[in-house]
């Protein structure tokens, strides 16, 4: 997943917004995640990602609920976040209304990262939205990595287009689509 980041950034992101436009490293992603909620921790060991200039997140998550294993989970998706308030999550093989234990707590503190001049310690997140409208879900129990790549990628494309990520068309994104870009890949 990394090496398809490190592509995506270097192809896709236009030079001039590579500070707008950040793709968390999984591995990054994974240790911000269990990371307790000591804001001032947090601006130590992020504060260099300068997330507080970026207009858009692509955070990947994995289901992985323990930090000593760390090749532990089976799924994978995405949380973003765009405009340094609004949350989107986006799974392959979300149902309605699901999200992931600690979500809303994984976007307080990317909230706080994103805005270090205001006081969010008491800050609660309302609005994190589940996508599900349009929203391909895999058939197997093994693209899920894949699909948060390709919707990775299509995020970037249409939000540099101008396009709000709630009104991207996920739904020619097919099995077979998935399959041609695993090979590709």
């Amino acid at each position: 997943m990394n090496f398809y980041y490190e592509l995506l950034a270097h192809n896709l992101v236009p030079v001039d917004q590579q500070n707008e436009i950040k793709l968390l490293d999984p591995a990054v992603a994974s240790t911000f995640t269990y990371l307790p909620d000591d804001y001032e921790e947090l601006h130590d060991m992020f504060g260099g990602l300068n997330l507080d200039q970026a207009s858009l997140v692509i955070f990947p998550i994995n289901d992985n609920t323990n930090p000593n294993v760390p090749s532990g989970g089976t799924h994978w998706s995405l949380m973003v976040m765009q405009n340094k308030n609004l949350f989107y999550y986006i799974d392959s093989a979300n149902s309605v209304g699901y999200m992931p234990q600690g979500m809303t707590a994984t976007a307080k503190k990317l909230l706080t990262l994103c805005n270090p001049d205001k006081d969010l310690a008491g800050a609660v997140v309302r609005d994190l939205r589940s996508i599900v409208d349009n929203l391909p879900r895999q058939e197997n129990h093994y693209d899920c990595g894949m699909y948060a790549l390709l919707f990775t990628k299509m995020i970037i494309e249409n939000v540099l287009k101008g396009q709000k990520i709630k009104d991207i068309d996920y739904s020619h994104l097919t099995p077979e689509k998935i399959t041609m870009a695993r090979k590709e890949i």
